[in-house]
């Protein structure tokens, strides 16, 4: 309890540091109080885990650094905060007596009787974002003394997420060597997983540590989007847009209910097996799989669950899109604006295809300001204060690090092609009703403000790149890019039904049909995300899919390696997703994880498995000495993994059994270095 009451002071004195810092980045004060409030606390929030994270490189231990900011925290909040706002605060306090209370009271009461739709928005807004903040708390959860994650979530991603999260959180002397693949930098977005071990250093519990930095931020992010919403419509429109964004699907809704109720599943308990894929925007083949999420070209799936639920480093890509985009807003013509370009750099840890987004946006944007001089001058600072970053990303070691396959390559159609629909048939099928209201909302041009007219501009290269390039190894995550047109195509999908009800509000015949023709439509547009929503309370939290953790036997052989093993030694064992040497005692592999993202699609791989190979099958110790391997996890998977047969005779005639469960026929072998 002591480790989660740190943790929640620790991340509040960094809030309040926040809302002090954004003061830098208004210095004109164009920020309302709310946006102040937003923008600040993920401020804060960043300032945390980057000013750990990059101390802990020079200072080579995560411990020591989170002990030193939380000292800083302190003295800030006690020299700085607490004593130049004393005066404000007792004030508040003046104010705060049983009179003025009832006043506000009242005037609340009379807000809520007269916007009473609003209202009910509102309510609606708090328990969506409840349900966000929710269903990232169930994502991991422990059954049988091991680890599981929601059906509802990735199986694969969340077992690299509790991988990264376990190894930061034990990782001494600190360093950002890839733990999956000795000798290379992780330049996996791993982020998210390196901030969830700062609660875990403070000795919070796992599940605690692993989702609260998470659900915070989630928090902050919401808040503001729906500032940002704010700069164009009214509480209500605002929250409907937020639904859109969160909650909105294609033409889902024509596969409901049957789809919905076949999602859940008659299966309960726990299972070893991931369920479907859960893709959006079409790329998921499964039409012939019992209990598809996909029919015929159309996917069930939304946003909140696809990109903001279980895959943890989106939220802080797009928390990072909408701060230099509120910068765009406010000021793009002053030299002010150079200050956001500092956000550019930390990109590269949260959110590749954010900044990439971004970048597209922002090209389009610069032909289309008047004062180009400002923002060839932010792009030249973001090039600058991003070079460390991307030789971080480019050398490892002296060796070249990159995809054996290219990670940019022309390819038109990429996604509507392996459907064989029409390009226009596929995405009105994957955006529905925003799509045909984002052009449609061209009817209000004359209405549209500087801002929103070279956004729409802008926002067009967010749907046209992506069908003309492939930005990433597989299909698939070009999506990425393509939630960035979803968000700004609803943002004008709102403007346009706004402006249409407003138009027909003066006719006295068709006005109350208008209204209900598009409420009927905002209901259909969200029907998917709601429905998920339920699906989150009464199933996903009693439904899990658990890793190898759940045996005891590799539980207790994770335990030993926990407690005696260094706590920066890497050790040759499985490549599995959930090897326990990695997974759960939060040690290195030397070769692990085998996806391709984090290890058999960086450079050196087909090396280092044919070396791999040749070490198991010739029992050569001397080989794996000269890697800086110094210990092995011996068992039938190990050789079953790698196709080869282990001569284990050997490895055994040098090594020290420091751990052996002979009935499973598993040992842990020690090689000292110089025998």
């Amino acid at each position: 309890m002591i480790g989660e009451i740190l943790s929640i002071l620790l991340f509040s004195l960094s809030i309040f540091l926040g809302f002090s810092l954004i003061r830098f980045f208004d210095p004109k004060s164009k920020f309302f109080l709310f946006e102040r409030i937003a923008f600040g606390g993920f401020l804060g929030i960043l300032f945390l885990g980057y000013s750990v994270l990059l101390f802990s490189l020079f200072l080579h231990s995560e411990t020591k650094t989170i002990f030193f900011v939380f000292i800083f925290l302190i003295l800030y909040f006690i020299l700085f905060f607490f004593t130049s706002q004393l005066k404000k605060i007792k004030k508040i306090f003046s104010f705060l007596n049983l009179s003025f209370l009832k006043e506000r009271l009242k005037n609340i009461k009379l807000i809520i009787e007269k916007k009473q739709i609003t209202f009910f928005l509102f309510l609606l807004f708090l328990l969506v974002l409840f349900s966000f903040l929710y269903l990232n708390k169930n994502l991991f959860k422990r059954y049988f003394g091991g680890s599981c994650v929601s059906f509802y979530h990735s199986y694969f991603d969340t077992a690299l997420h509790l991988t990264l999260f376990r190894v930061f959180s034990e990782r001494e002397p600190f360093s950002l060597e890839h733990p999956l693949f000795k000798g290379k930098n992780l330049t996996y977005t791993f982020f998210p997983d390196y901030f969830s071990s700062i609660p875990r250093r403070l000795g919070a519990r796992e599940e605690f540590s692993f989702y609260f930095p998470q659900v915070l931020t989630i928090l902050f992010v919401s808040l503001m989007l729906i500032a940002f919403l704010k700069r164009f419509f009214p509480l209500k429109w605002a929250i409907v847009c937020y639904f859109f964004i969160f909650l909105g699907s294609g033409l889902a809704f024509l596969n409901w209910p049957q789809t919905f109720n076949v999602v859940f599943l008659q299966q309960g308990g726990v299972s070893n097996q991931e369920f479907s894929c859960y893709e959006m925007f079409g790329e998921c083949h499964q039409e012939k799989i019992p209990g598809l999420l996909i029919k015929n070209g159309i996917p069930w799936r939304t946003t909140f669950f696809n990109f903001f639920v279980w895959q943890r480093p989106f939220i802080y890509g797009f928390g990072l899109f909408l701060f230099v985009l509120m910068g765009i807003f406010l000021y793009a013509k002053e030299f002010s604006f150079l200050r956001y370009s500092i956000f550019i750099p930390l990109f590269y840890f949260v959110h590749l295809h954010s900044l990439i987004s971004l970048f597209f946006f922002m090209a389009v944007f610069f032909f289309l300001q008047e004062k180009k001089k400002i923002w060839l001058f932010f792009f030249l600072f973001a090039v600058v204060l991003s070079w460390p970053f991307f030789i971080f990303f480019c050398d490892a070691g002296g060796e070249k690090i990159s995809l054996q396959r290219n990670f940019f390559y022309f390819k038109t159609g990429w996604l509507a092609k392996s459907y064989g629909d029409p390009l226009w048939l596929f995405y009105l099928k994957n955006f529905g009703f925003l799509l045909i209201f984002y052009f449609c909302s061209l009817k209000y041009l004359d209405r549209f403000s500087p801002f929103l007219k070279k956004s729409f501009l802008a926002s067009l290269s967010l749907l046209i790149m992506p069908n003309l390039f492939l930005f990433a190894p597989r299909d698939f995550d070009n999506n990425k890019i393509l939630f960035y047109f979803w968000f700004f195509a609803a943002i004008f999908s709102t403007f346009f039904l706004k402006e249409l009800l407003e138009d027909k509000k003066r006719d006295l015949v068709l006005s109350s049909y208008f209204a209900g023709g598009i409420v009927i439509l905002v209901f259909l547009i969200v029907l998917p995300g709601f429905s998920d929503l339920v699906l989150g309370y009464f199933h996903v939290k009693n439904n899990y899919f658990c890793y190898r953790d759940i045996d005891p036997s590799l539980r207790k052989i994770g335990d030993f390696i926990k407690e005696n093993l260094p706590k920066n030694a890497y050790i040759l064992s499985t490549g599995n997703i959930d090897d326990i040497v990695a997974f759960y005692a939060g040690r290195n592999l030397y070769v692990g994880f085998s996806n391709y993202l984090w290890s058999h699609g960086l450079s050196g791989w087909d090396q280092r498995e044919r070396e791999i190979k040749e070490i198991l099958r010739k029992g050569d110790v001397r080989a794996l000495q000269e890697k800086g391997i110094y210990y092995m996890l011996l068992d039938k998977g190990l050789g079953d993994f790698w196709k080869v047969g282990v001569f284990k005779s050997k490895f055994f005639e040098k090594a020290k059994v420091l751990f052996e469960q002979e009935k499973e026929k598993r040992y842990l072998l020690y090689f000292p270095p110089g025998e």
